[in-house]
C-alpha cells in the first residue's frame, strides 16, 4: 500500500539538532547553523511534542488545550513556529 500524495506533513526533530531547555526557553542549534535559534512557549511545548512525528492538527489540539487557547489562533502561531524551524532545518516535514 503507497502513501497518499497529499497526505499532511508529520513534524519531527531534525536529526542532528543540539538543544537545551532553560525554564520556559528552548534554544536549538541545528546542524550547520551559525548561531542559536530561540524558542519560547509554547514553541518549547512544541519542541517536547516533537520528539516523536506528529501532525498540524495533533499539536493544534494538544497546545490549544495545555494552554486553553482558541483552536484558531493557535493553529496561526503553530503555522508560523513550524515555518520557521523547518527553514532553519531544526524541524523536518515528512509526508510518508
Amino acid at each position: 500500500m503507497t502513501e497518499r500524495a497529499d497526505a499532511p506533513p508529520r513534524y519531527r526533530r531534525a536529526p542532528g539538532t543540539l538543544w537545551r531547555r532553560i525554564f520556559d526557553e528552548v534554544l536549538l542549534f541545528p546542524p550547520n547553523a551559525t548561531e542559536p535559534l530561540s524558542v519560547t512557549m509554547p514553541g518549547a511545548l512544541v519542541w517536547e511534542l516533537l520528539r516523536e512525528p506528529i501532525s498540524l492538527d495533533e499539536l493544534i489540539h494538544e497546545v490549544a488545550s495545555h494552554f486553553d487557547a482558541p483552536m484558531e489562533q493557535v493553529e496561526d502561531d503553530l503555522e508560523a513556529l513550524l515555518a520557521r524551524l523547518v527553514s532553519e532545518h531544526a524541524v523536518s516535514a515528512d509526508t510518508t
